[in-house]
C-alpha cells in the first residue's frame, strides 16, 4: 500500500510539473507601426494594424504589401470579415465598412458607446460596446441594423468573436467577471472568470487576474488576452484555464492566426510570437483554489 502511494504521488507531481511547463511562446520577430489602434490577421496570415487613419498590411514576417488603404478619419480597432471586407472603428464611434480591396461600402454612425471594442462572425454581424442597460455588448446586423445588447461590464474593454461564434467581452472593473463569454449571437453569459483590475502595487496580478484587460483574440482553442496593466499576454482554454503567459510591451492589440503564431501591437511595434514546445498539455486543476464572491 504505501509503495502505492508513494507511486500515486510521484505521477501527481510528475503531471502538475509537466503541465505547468507544457505550453511557451518565443519571440520570432517585431516590427514598427507608428500610431495607435487595432490589429487583426485575415485567413491567409497576413497581418493588418489599422493605426491613425490608415490600415497597413504586412505578411507574417513583417515586410510591408500592397493592400493597405487610409480610411480618412481616426481609427482605434480594426475586425476582418471571412470575406476579406474590414470593419473599422473610429474614434469618432462611427462603424466604416471598406471592402477587400480598401473601397468604402457603409458608414454606420450613431451605435457604438465607445472606441475600445469592435468584432465580427461569420455571418458579417458586427459587435460593438453600447450604454443601454448599463454597459453591453450590441449585435448589429450586416445591413448595420443594431440587433440585441447582451452583458453586463462596467468598464468594457475588448471584444472578440471565436471559431464556433461564442462572443467574449472584457472588462477593467474589479466588480465584474474580467473575460466574459456568451452565446452566439448574444444571451446569458456561459463562463466568466479573472479580476479586472486586481492590484498591482506590490508587483504583477496573480495568473488569471488582470489590470486591464485591453484586448483578446481566440484561436486554436486558446484565448490569448492583452493584459496591459501587467505588461503581459496571458493564454487560457476556451472555459477559463490558466495555460501560460508571457511578457511584453505591445499590450494595445493582439490577434493569433490559424498556425498558433499570435501577434502583439502596441507601444510603436508589432510583435509575433509562436508556441516554442510540444503539445500543450493543460495544467492541472488542484493545488490552487481562488474564491470569488458576488456573481
Amino acid at each position: 500500500m504505501l509503495g502505492r502511494s508513494l507511486l500515486l504521488a510521484s505521477f501527481l507531481v510528475m503531471a502538475v510539473t509537466r503541465s505547468a511547463s507544457a505550453l511557451e511562446y518565443a519571440l520570432v520577430t517585431s516590427w514598427s507601426v507608428s500610431g495607435d489602434g487595432g490589429i487583426a490577421v485575415d485567413a491567409a496570415g497576413d497581418v493588418y494594424v489599422a493605426h491613425g487613419t490608415e490600415v497597413s498590411k504586412y505578411d507574417p514576417t513583417g515586410a510591408p504589401l500592397a493592400g493597405g488603404f487610409d480610411a480618412g478619419t481616426t481609427l482605434s480597432r480594426i475586425a476582418i470579415a471571412s470575406d476579406g471586407s474590414f470593419y473599422l472603428l473610429a474614434t469618432s464611434l462611427a462603424i466604416l465598412h471598406f471592402d477587400a480591396a480598401g473601397v468604402s461600402q457603409s458608414t454606420w454612425p450613431g451605435i457604438a458607446s465607445n472606441s475600445r471594442g469592435l468584432a465580427v462572425d461569420a455571418n458579417h454581424n458586427v459587435y460593438v460596446f453600447v450604454f443601454e442597460e448599463g454597459e453591453q455588448i450590441k449585435r448589429v446586423a450586416s445591413d448595420g441594423t443594431p440587433q440585441n445588447a447582451f452583458g453586463a461590464f462596467e468598464i468594457s474593454q475588448a471584444i472578440a468573436v471565436g471559431p464556433d461564434g461564442s462572443i467574449y467581452g472584457t472588462d477593467g472593473s474589479p466588480h465584474t467577471f474580467a473575460v466574459q463569454r456568451f452565446p452566439a449571437e448574444g444571451g446569458d453569459r456561459i463562463t466568466g472568470w479573472g479580476d479586472g483590475f486586481a492590484p498591482i502595487e506590490d508587483g504583477p496580478s496573480a495568473d488569471g487576474d488582470f489590470h486591464t484587460p485591453a484586448a483578446l483574440s481566440i484561436a486554436g482553442g486558446k484565448v490569448f488576452v492583452a493584459d496591459g496593466g501587467n505588461s503581459r499576454i496571458q493564454v487560457f482554454t476556451e472555459s477559463g484555464t490558466f495555460l501560460t503567459k508571457w511578457s511584453t510591451t505591445s499590450v494595445r492589440g493582439v490577434a493569433a492566426d490559424t498556425n498558433g503564431n499570435v501577434y502583439v501591437y502596441g507601444n510603436g511595434k508589432v510583435e509575433k510570437w509562436a508556441p516554442s514546445s510540444d503539445t500543450p498539455v493543460a495544467p492541472a486543476t488542484w493545488g490552487a483554489v481562488k474564491a470569488r464572491w458576488s456573481h
